[in-house]
Parts: C-alpha cells; sequence; structure tokens
C-alpha cells in the first residue's frame, strides 16, 4: 500500500515533469533553426528564381543562398550563390538569376553560421529553353563576375551531428521524468522494506 505521504506527492509529479519540460523549452534553450519555404521539391521553375525562407538565431548571421546541379541524388557545388548578413529570427528572400543555365534539376541550398545551419531542397527542375552540352563552354553576354559558375567549390552543410541539438530540449525533459519516476519507486520501495 501506498503511504500517505506518497500520496501527496503523486499528483505532483505529473506538475513537476511539465514544469521541466516548459524550462527545457524556454528561449534560453531554442534552438537555431533555417527553412527553405520556396521553391519547394518538385517545382518547375525558370528565369528569376525567388528563394524565399526563414531563419531562427540568437543574433545576426552570414546566410549563403544559392543553386548546385544536382546528379544522381546528390547536391553539387554552388553554380550561383548570393550571401548576405541576416538579423535574428527573420525571414530572407532571394533573387536568382537562372537565365544562363542549362535546363535540369538542381538544388536549393541555404547555408549559415558557417555552415552550422543548412537547409536543402532538391529536385527543383529548371526550365530555360538551354541545353546541356556537356563540357563545352558557350560564350555568354555581360561581364558580371558574381554570376558566373564555380569551378570547384566544396559545400559542407555541418557534421553528422549537427540535426541532433533540435532533440536536446526533449531529451533533457524526458530524461527528467524518467528521474522522477525512479525517485518515486525508490521511495515506495523504501516505505516497503520499513513496514
Amino acid at each position: 500500500m501506498l503511504s500517505t505521504r506518497l500520496r501527496r506527492l503523486l499528483p505532483a509529479v505529473p506538475f513537476v515533469a511539465l514544469t521541466i519540460a516548459l524550462a527545457a523549452a524556454a528561449p534560453s534553450f531554442a534552438v537555431d533553426s533555417m527553412r527553405i519555404l520556396s521553391p519547394l521539391s518538385g517545382e518547375v521553375v525558370s528565369g528569376e528564381l525567388l528563394i524565399e525562407g526563414s531563419i531562427t538565431t540568437s543574433g545576426p548571421t552570414d546566410l549563403t543562398v544559392g543553386l548546385a546541379e544536382q546528379r544522381l541524388g546528390e547536391c553539387g557545388p554552388f553554380v550561383i550563390e548570393r550571401s548576405t548578413t541576416v538579423a535574428a529570427s527573420t525571414a530572407f528572400s532571394f533573387t536568382v538569376p537562372t537565365q544562363r543555365f542549362s535546363d535540369g534539376v538542381y538544388c536549393v541550398i541555404a547555408l549559415a553560421a558557417d555552415g552550422a545551419l543548412s537547409h536543402v531542397v532538391g529536385d527543383v527542375t529548371l526550365v530555360n529553353g538551354i541545353d546541356d552540352f556537356g563540357d563545352l563552354q558557350l560564350p555568354t553576354l555581360g561581364s558580371d563576375s558574381e554570376e558566373t559558375p564555380a569551378e570547384e567549390e566544396v559545400v559542407e552543410a555541418g557534421g553528422p551531428f549537427a540535426g541532433i541539438s533540435a532533440l536536446a530540449p526533449v531529451v533533457f525533459a524526458a530524461t527528467a521524468a524518467l528521474g522522477m519516476l525512479v525517485l518515486v519507486f525508490l521511495y515506495v520501495a523504501r516505505r516497503r522494506l520499513i513496514e
């Protein structure tokens, strides 16, 4: 049988677990995040590509958004990119000219905080009416060096544990709740031994 004291404590266990979970989800534990909201996977685009998204950070951060060719399901290096510094917890919007790029499937990539934050939208189909001639380089009009494709730039989007930080508040709250249950169990077991 449960003692009177233990019966008084049992209703408080869910309250304590809820308090710990809310404390873990407080802004001090808030995790940085970023999402590309447009274009979405499977969309067909052409001309000026509007890339929109949102980013949640604790302070201003450098953000790079670009387009990369997708081959065999893998995203290659950027063929065009735009960079700027964005304020904490804000929306972002970039216009990327794609008229000079051949038709095909591309990835839209957003990188922030030196690659610690990233989001990739694959399977975006670009249709500009330009055929891909392999390694043949066709002359282009204009001399805007910022829009020329990158040579061999490698993009790393975080390490193998980059997404685990989002689980930290949940794991912390679950551990606290489990700890409370263990304490209640030990208290009950102790009371049984004493009686």
